[in-house]
């Protein structure tokens, strides 16, 4: 039973390696170059927006999931899990300025256990909520 199950997962992935396309496919404001599978962004790609932002990373059914890199126009850098289409995980933001966050996000904000470093080498750990240091 169990092998059968193995057996039967090997070849959803086999189908669904076949059925994926790299291609360019082109948006009012921005440009994808990566994999399609059914029509939609799914695998490895990079986004990359008119106003120079850019996100390399796993993509799964159109939207950002898995790990990723986004780099913002300004110099900001964020490395780490997405989970629809938001910084959710594990990951690592670093402002132009020189100050890190190393830690948890939720929702695209510092969530849970992290540390902040200024540019300075001051350094703030532990918990952090909505983008707010928790004392």
């Amino acid at each position: 039973e169990q092998r059968r199950k193995e057996l039967e997962l090997a070849e959803k992935r086999r189908t669904r390696q076949r059925n994926k396309t790299i291609q360019t496919q082109y948006y009012d404001n921005g440009t994808y170059r990566g994999e399609f599978l059914n029509g939609k962004k799914h695998g490895q790609g990079t986004y990359t927006w008119n106003n120079g932002d850019k996100y390399i990373g796993e993509w799964e059914d159109h939207k950002q999931n898995g790990q990723g890199t986004y780099k913002w126009s300004n110099g900001n850098v964020y490395k780490g899990a997405w989970s629809n289409n938001q910084r959710n995980g594990l990951g690592t933001l670093t402002w132009s300025s020189g100050d890190r966050y190393v830690g948890e996000f939720l929702n695209s904000k510092m969530h849970g256990q992290g540390t902040y470093t200024w540019k300075d080498g001051d350094r703030y750990v532990g918990q952090w909520r909505n983008d707010e240091r928790v004392d």
